[in-house]
């Protein structure tokens, strides 16, 4: 008997080593993260799991990463860069998904193109002057001289346009400026001055939908009012496709007409945005918003939000911009009512 109670504390050590040595419950090795719709403007990808990051890799298979997760629900988040090192770089794409683990089965994640609000301050405000931003695809009013702007596409040199009218939509005073934008909310100051001839005016127009690797063109119309005595005329085009890529066009004249094609390496919805320059330092910017394919849930699945809560406009803070569309199914600047010219 003594014999058989003392292989009792044998028994139960071999149990709890066997315990510790064997596998985890819920874990068993690791899990694949592929992180897709990676467009060729992204130079890194980045990874969080539940607030650890863990190494994602570029291989012929795309973007992958592996992690030792537990089964049950994890939260993901991937971010695509612009440049390949974050400390310098402007986030262009996002994937933010809560997804249920099951320990070696590869997990998704689906970057869109990232939006964000950009505070607007009118440096030199005046009395009498009622103020609106342009930017990215998306206006909004400036009351005493500051506002936001919401649902601002991330990027680079991106043109901000800033009018003063008075009570009755006559355009006093205008302001330009570019910035950058990332995830994080940023604070643009813009200095107005007197409008002393007419601005240009710019239209876009072109499909409504864009397809990943088809070319999309777009057709552009550009015009400066003054008259032919004012010695004023076009000098720039600013073309901005939404996606990260821009291109600068020289001009020339008092009307010129363009088409442009770009392709879209990533799936998605995309906001485009031209800004006409003439000789007098007086601009006009006018936007077109592309749609990808509907998602299942309506809304907009194809953009993910970076501001403080969500906006309408579907699921997940998604928010589509505010544009005029003219009677050609194009978008317009450049036609309110100004101050007489000098």
């Amino acid at each position: 008997m003594k014999g058989v109670l003392g292989l009792i504390p044998l028994l139960l050590m071999a149990s709890l080593l066997n315990a510790c040595s064997g596998p985890r419950s819920g874990v068993q090795g690791d899990t694949p993260i592929r992180v897709l719709n990676v467009p060729s403007e992204v130079q890194l990808v980045t990874l969080e799991i539940d607030g650890t990051p863990y190494p994602v890799t570029q291989t012929q298979d795309g973007w992958t990463a592996r992690a030792r997760l537990s089964a049950g629900e994890h939260t993901f988040i991937a971010r695509g860069y612009d440049r390949p090192t974050p400390t310098d770089a402007v986030v262009l794409y996002k994937a933010h998904e809560r997804k249920n683990v099951t320990p070696g089965q590869e997990v998704r994640l689906t970057l869109y193109r990232l939006t964000s609000d950009v505070e607007v301050v009118v440096a030199n405000p005046e009395a009498g002057e009622d103020y609106v931003a342009k930017a990215g695809g998306s206006e909004a009013a400036l009351p005493g001289g500051q506002g936001i702007l919401q649902g601002v596409p991330t990027g680079r040199n991106i043109p901000l346009l800033v009018e003063a009218r008075n009570n009755t939509g006559v355009l006093l005073r205008q302001g330009s400026t570019t910035f950058t934008l990332s995830e994080n909310r940023v604070r643009v100051s813009v200095t107005l001055s007197p409008v002393t001839h007419e601005p240009p005016t710019v239209s876009l127009a072109g499909a409504e939908s864009v397809e990943k690797g088809q070319a999309y063109t777009l057709e552009v119309q550009v015009q400066d009012p003054n008259p032919e005595s004012s010695g004023v005329t076009l000098t720039t085009l600013l073309l901005d496709w939404g996606d990260g890529n821009q291109e600068t066009i020289p001009l020339s004249g008092r009307q010129v007409s363009l088409q442009r094609s770009h392709t879209y390496t990533a799936a998605g919805s995309f906001t485009i945005t031209a800004q006409a320059r003439n000789s007098a330092g007086l601009v006009a910017q006018a936007s077109r918003a592309l749609q990808g394919p509907p998602g299942p849930g309506g809304g907009d699945p194809h953009r993910h939000h970076a501001g403080p809560g969500p906006h309408p406009g579907g699921p997940g803070g998604d928010r589509s911009p505010q544009r005029d569309h003219g009677p050609d199914g194009g978008d317009h600047a450049g036609d309110a009512p100004r101050a007489p010219v000098a």
